[in-house]
């Protein structure tokens, strides 16, 4: 057996899944290799150390704090959605009273009269969402308070 065989079986005889010709054959190659044994010790070691680590249990605190964090994002996601609803139908129906007789002039050719209010509504969508996107940046800006 040489180190590349044997190297799938050092594995297996530190988690104990050997068969017994697997575990003669194992154990006649580490008495002969040095390097083997060396990467045996190395590895049993490791596992030892991994055994003895202990996850840390959260203070109480911080479910209380995660948990109202997960709330408040939801919250806002849903103002924010509401909000955007509201102000897109506000403009909307604003942007259509404004332009009312435009589009019930039968002489104002159709696409006219379809596109203007389409490009309106367009307009008002994105007014919003720069609106909401400058505000997100400048609550997350974190040199706001560095004076130059």
């Amino acid at each position: 057996m040489n180190c590349s065989d044997a190297a799938p079986l050092v594995s297996g005889l530190i988690d104990g899944e050997l068969t017994s010709d697997e575990l003669i054959q194992i154990r006649t190659h580490l008495a002969q290799c040095q390097s083997c044994s060396t990467e045996l010790e190395q590895m049993t070691a490791l596992r030892e150390t991994t055994r003895a680590l202990r996850l840390r249990e959260p203070r109480p605190e911080l479910w209380d704090q995660l948990r109202l964090g997960t709330f408040r994002r939801i919250e806002q996601a849903t103002g924010w959605i509401l909000f955007s609803l509201g102000a897109i139908l506000a403009g909307g129906y604003a942007s259509l009273r404004g332009l009312g007789g435009l589009i019930a002039d039968p002489n104002v050719p159709i696409a006219i009269r379809v596109g203007l209010p389409l490009a309106s509504l367009g307009l008002v969508v994105l007014l919003v969402s720069i609106i909401r996107e400058k505000w997100v940046l400048h609550r997350r800006e974190r040199y706001r308070e560095v004076i130059r």
